[in-house]
């Protein structure tokens, strides 16, 4: 039995909300290949972030978007300690009534 990932990326929402604030501010959003030109992370690696496909993070990678974005790890990673259950998963069936 595998154990349940608890650490997740946020980095979909992280950019959402910082590329509010470009905007806010009359600059163009930043698209997940810029980041990749800008920062030497594959594209691949920063699609798998986005969309929770990732099962880990390299520390040179997290390192290197802290530094870029000037933000904390916390702020594009997120811990559940308690991950939600599928049907699937609990063991429960959809029963039709």
């Amino acid at each position: 039995m595998q154990a349940a990932i608890v650490i997740t990326s946020d980095l979909r929402y992280f950019m959402t909300q910082h590329n509010a604030k470009l905007i806010r501010q009359g600059a163009k959003p930043l698209t997940l290949r810029q980041i990749s030109r800008d920062t030497g992370i594959a594209l691949s690696t920063l699609v798998a972030l986005t969309t929770n496909k990732a099962k880990g993070i390299q520390f040179d990678t997290l390192s290197t978007l802290c530094s870029y974005f000037e933000c904390l790890p916390h702020e594009i990673l997120r811990y559940m300690p308690n991950p939600p259950k599928t049907k699937q998963s609990s063991g429960e069936l959809d029963r039709a009534g």
